[in-house]
C-alpha cells in the first residue's frame, strides 16, 4: 500500500504548485486565435476607413481684437468735441452752430437723409476741421 500511496501522491499537486499554475479562464486556446482577432479588428478598421468621405474642417470666425497700449489710452471722457460748429458746402449750410461731444469707447450713429451732410461731417472730423476739439491721441481708421 505504501507504493500505491506514493503513486497517488505523485499524481496530486502540492498547494504551491496549484497556486503557481495560471488560471485557464484568462488563457486563450492558442496564440493564433488572439492574433487572428487582432487582424480581424484591424481589417475592419481599414474597411471602414476606405468608405469614409473627406470632410472639411469647420472654420470658426474669430473676432479681431486690437490691443491698445496704456500709453495710447485717452484720459478725456470725450475724444471729439465740437463747439458751435458750422459746416457749409458752397452756399448750402449743412450744420449751423452745432455743439456735440463723442464719448470715448462708445458707438454712435449718424443718420439723415441723402445730402444732409453725414459724410461731410465725417471728413471734417478726420481732417481736424475748424470748430473741433480732437484729442491728440485719437487714431482714425476707415
Amino acid at each position: 500500500m505504501k507504493k500505491a500511496e506514493k503513486v497517488a501522491q505523485a499524481g496530486r499537486m502540492s498547494k504551491k504548485e496549484a497556486k503557481s499554475k495560471a488560471n485557464r479562464m484568462f488563457e486563450t486556446k492558442s496564440k493564433g486565435t488572439s492574433q487572428k482577432a487582432l487582424q480581424r479588428a484591424a481589417k475592419a478598421i481599414e474597411h471602414r476607413k476606405e468608405h469614409l468621405q473627406e470632410v472639411e474642417a469647420v472654420k470658426e470666425k474669430r473676432p479681431i481684437v486690437f490691443r491698445q497700449s496704456k500709453a495710447l489710452e485717452l484720459h478725456n471722457k470725450f475724444s471729439i468735441m465740437a463747439d458751435k460748429l458750422t459746416l457749409r458746402v458752397e452756399e448750402k449750410v449743412l450744420l449751423d452752430e452745432v455743439s456735440f461731444q463723442l464719448p470715448l469707447a462708445k458707438k454712435i450713429a449718424i443718420t439723415g437723409s441723402n445730402g444732409s451732410g453725414k459724410s461731410t461731417l465725417l471728413y471734417h472730423i478726420v481732417n481736424h476741421g475748424e470748430g473741433l476739439i480732437i484729442s491728440p491721441k485719437v487714431k482714425f481708421g476707415y
